[in-house]
C-alpha cells in the first residue's frame, strides 16, 4: 500500500511534461545527443526524496 500510496501522490502533485510529437519522433528516428538527456539539477534532489534514498548503483 506505501508503494501505492507514494504513487497517487506523485500522479496529484506532479504536473504533466509537455508532449511534442515531433520531437520525439525525431528522437526516435535519428537519436539525441548524452547531454539533452542529462535531468535538471532542479529535479534531483525531489526524486531522490521521493525515493528516500541516495542514488543506487546496478552494478
Amino acid at each position: 500500500m506505501r508503494f501505492v500510496h507514494t504513487v497517487e501522490r506523485f500522479l496529484s502533485d506532479t504536473r504533466p511534461s509537455p508532449f511534442d510529437e515531433a520531437r520525439w519522433r525525431q528522437r526516435l528516428t535519428i537519436g539525441t545527443v548524452e547531454s539533452a538527456l542529462t535531468p535538471d539539477v532542479s529535479t534531483r534532489a525531489p526524486v531522490l526524496d521521493a525515493v528516500g534514498s541516495a542514488e543506487r548503483s546496478a552494478t
